[in-house]
């Protein structure tokens, strides 16, 4: 179904962002937009762009109008269908790079790159455009042009275009809330009994990040008031009755999850109530930063403080079934406790 039909209009001529000191990757230093209604097609022109198809990799993704949020693989989905970046036309007396691509707008209606007034609407997106070396291993320039699209909704005809300037340098601000998601896992009992292994998994909520280390973990009985360090510095087991986490290694995002384990010393189960842990983690980003001129430094600002809670609940049983030694804090029974906890780690972390 073709999108619109309409007379032709003037395409606007304004800078997008660029990168890249050699020529031949070269995407220009502006970017002309035109519409050919008879066919539905849009084209972005990357004006006085060296790069050329022949020993360069073209590739391209759209993203919502802020170009950090990419709209998935199957961008048909999104409303752009037939897209294809690398095709070289001639402009201004010289070969450059063009990109060709058309809209439905049967699907672009359902989404919120289809911004509704009352008689009228746009179209509002990002396109990222990359050259990469000829196998595709190295990305070396690339532009992000924001595009908005002005529709008559009386008549589905296209009634304007423009692509701003997408500053490769600057820096946003957004807000964004990330949380941990904290279970106990790998067949942890519930209720726990004396000398019962547990096991902490820990994902974070967005694929934005990474859980990049656990700098604390603390068990405490409330009414009871006993405490006991399981992590204790960052990263590190604080003491021979927890394992060390292995965030730093896994430095899992969404769907995956980093751990590590406990044995509880003997006297939480003196007076057998809830255990609550509760600890901090660091996060880091797991996505590129497209806006930023220097990945490191724009990371290290943004992720400055980022930290988020872990928490969890272990319920114990109070049996008479235990070992007499794990019944009993301190002196020598305490030392059979911390013998005891070693052991149940070692045979948990080999097998």
């Amino acid at each position: 179904m073709k999108l619109f039909a309409a007379t032709a209009f003037l395409a606007s001529l304004v800078s997008t962002a660029f990168a890249g000191p050699l020529d031949d990757f070269g995407l220009g230093t502006s970017t002309d937009i035109t519409y050919e209604p008879t066919t539905n097609t849009f084209s972005i022109v990357f004006v006085d762009g060296a790069a050329t198809q022949g020993t360069q990799q073209f590739g391209y993704q759209f993203y919502k109008y802020d170009c950090e949020t990419a709209l998935g693989v199957d961008e048909a989905t999104y409303g752009f269908t037939n897209a294809a970046f690398g095709n070289t036309v001639q402009h201004n007396g010289a070969f450059t790079p063009m990109m060709d691509f058309e809209i439905s707008m049967s699907a672009i209606k359902l989404t919120d790159s289809f911004v509704t007034q009352t008689t009228t609407a746009e179209i509002q997106f990002c396109v990222r455009n990359m050259v990469s070396t000829s196998d595709g291993s190295i990305e070396v320039n690339f532009q992000e042009s924001q595009i908005i699209v002005g529709v008559d909704l009386t008549t589905s005809f296209v009634t304007s275009t423009s692509v701003a300037k997408r500053d490769k340098n600057a820096e946003t601000t957004a807000s964004e809330v990330y949380t941990i998601s904290t279970d106990l896992c790998d067949s942890t009992p519930q209720p726990l009994k004396q000398g019962d292994l547990i096991t902490v998994c820990m994902e974070p909520s967005s694929s934005d990040v990474v859980i990049a280390s656990l700098t604390s973990f603390t068990w405490t009985q409330t009414v009871t008031n006993i405490e006991q360090l399981a992590v204790n510095p960052a990263d590190t087991a604080a003491n021979a009755l927890s394992s060390a986490p292995t965030c730093t290694t896994d430095r899992p995002t969404v769907g995956e999850s980093c751990k590590f384990s406990s044995v509880l010393k003997a006297d939480f189960y003196t007076n057998p109530v809830l255990v609550n842990g509760a600890g901090a983690a660091v996060f880091e980003l797991n996505r590129r930063r497209l806006n930023a001129g220097n990945n490191n430094e724009a990371e290290a600002r943004l992720l400055q403080g980022l930290e988020g809670d872990v928490n969890v609940a272990v319920p114990l049983e109070n049996t008479d079934t235990g070992p007499g030694a794990l019944k009993t804090a301190g002196g020598a029974s305490f030392g059979t406790a911390l013998a005891s906890g070693v052991a149940l780690l070692s045979a948990a972390l080999l097998a």
